[in-house]
């Protein structure tokens, strides 16, 4: 995901109303996808891949 793709869509459901997600959750998003290019990456564990 870009880091447009993430500024454009970052909201939060709260209740029935949807808010844009403060500046500073934001860039924690965008440097989590940074780092690690999302939620799915590969863990390496002592076994090899787990």
């Amino acid at each position: 995901m870009t880091t447009t793709d993430i500024r454009s869509t970052a909201v939060l459901r709260v209740d029935s109303r949807i808010e844009a997600a403060p500046r500073e959750l934001v860039e924690a998003m965008v440097r989590f996808e940074e780092r690690y290019g999302g939620l799915w990456y590969p863990v390496i564990g002592a076994k090899g891949m787990e």
